[in-house]
């Protein structure tokens, strides 16, 4: 069935963990650079765990492009990746605490305004635990870390913030590539409105039991929908006259409705997920789930725009 198949994929391809394959060479470079032999293990450790952070800040499940002019000036002011992401997570920090004292309208540099919000300042440390536990679990690192901080941006750079913003929120693909625009006809669109309308009206152990209903069902029997979460016959009916990959990109965006309006169900449908094949989530929970619900409200906002 395209809904189970899918849910699969949602887990699989939104949720794959980025492996500790050794260290960067980048990270090799500036810790040899560095020249303090004794030092040398923990630079290369701390480095690795600095370099997927700060990867992982921009990419869009965090900060997204807005990230990069204070990463960029973070780099360019601190020689190892250590320092740079100590750097990165400390103005991820005042920032977030300066939008709590005065809002986000009267913080001047849009540099800082572009990293204030609270909740993914939360995922990012979630995010730093997680990432930490799985590469180096019995170790403790950036205690007493020494860096140059960052202190704002130049005019040029905030410009370059603000323009990323701004691109930012177009119509987003449903893979998480900001340049691919989401399309969706307008029978794919009612279908849609009326699985998000269906599920809205549903408690969260309804919703649990129609997922339950979806993984039960053997064949390839549209109808299970239907019965799982109340969609009209008009949804079913286009769902088996179009095609797989079709179908394939409306069941996506169908979950990501579903787990960006109740981000509680991420856990269910990772579990879900795992049981009909897809990997073991090796990253841990946390960074697993913070990239499955960042892609998902990047999948959610692309459907706003096309269809409504």
């Amino acid at each position: 069935m395209y809904f189970r198949t899918t849910l699969i994929c949602f887990v699989a391809c939104m949720a794959s963990p980025i492996a500790a394959e050794g260290v960067p060479d980048e990270v090799i470079a500036t810790c040899n650079a560095k020249g303090d032999a004794s030092d040398l293990p923990d630079c290369l450790k701390n480095g690795a765990l600095g370099y997927e952070m700060l990867n992982l800040a921009r990419s869009d499940a965090l900060y997204g492009p807005a990230a990069d002019p204070v990463i960029n000036i973070c780099k360019d002011k601190n020689e190892l990746y250590e320092e740079a992401y100590v750097c990165f997570d400390s103005a991820a920090e005042k920032a977030s605490e300066t939008r709590d004292l005065i809002g986000l309208e009267k913080i001047e540099d849009r540099c800082v305004a572009a990293i204030s919000d609270a909740d993914t300042y939360a995922k990012l440390e979630s995010a730093y635990k997680a990432k930490h536990e799985q590469m180096f679990p019995d170790e403790m690192f950036y205690g007493g870390t020494m860096y140059h901080p960052f202190t704002g941006c130049p005019v040029a750079e905030e410009n370059a913030s603000a323009e990323g913003q701004n691109a930012n929120k177009g119509n987003t693909a449903d893979n998480g590539d900001s340049d691919q625009k989401l399309e969706l006809s307008s029978a794919q669109c009612a279908a849609l409105n009326d699985f998000e309308a269906r599920v809205g009206a549903m408690s969260l152990d309804e919703l649990k039991s129609g997922f339950d209903k979806v993984e039960a069902a053997k064949e390839e029997d549209l109808s299970v929908l239907q019965d799982a979460f109340g969609v009209s016959s008009q949804t079913t009916e286009l769902l088996e006259a179009q095609s797989p990959d079709e179908n394939q990109k409306v069941a996506t965006v169908g979950l990501a409705l579903v787990a960006n309006a109740h981000p509680e169900l991420i856990g269910t449908l990772m579990e879900v997920g795992k049981s009909q094949g897809a990997p073991a989530d090796e990253m841990g929970g946390a960074l697993a789930q913070t990239m499955m619900l960042g892609i998902a409200k990047k999948i959610a906002t692309g459907y706003e725009t096309a269809c409504n």
